[in-house]
């Protein structure tokens, strides 16, 4: 299943969820995990990416956001546990 944002998540908040990602969890190769979400930024620094085990969403340039997930179910619970990292950083 293929779903736009709807506004439900943004790039903006997509980028401060994986910059805390990033700061507060562990690194391993290139991966970034905190909890049940993994981030990635891609070698020329343009794409992020963060996943769970049934969705991810993937900002790109010019703050293009996909989000892609097994199920709608599944893309709730992704979202949620996106707004929890973002709601960390404030």
């Amino acid at each position: 299943m293929t779903a736009n944002t709807d506004g439900k998540l943004t790039a903006k908040e997509l980028l401060l969820a994986f910059n805390e990602i990033q700061k507060r969890g562990s690194k391993q190769d290139d991966n970034y995990s905190l909890g049940q979400l993994t981030g990635q930024v891609s070698h020329d620094g343009y794409t992020v990416t963060i996943r769970d085990e049934n969705a991810y969403a993937t900002v790109g340039f010019h703050n293009t956001v996909h989000v892609d997930a097994n199920s709608s179910n599944a893309l709730d619970h992704f979202m949620d546990k996106v707004h929890r990292v973002v709601a960390m950083a404030k």
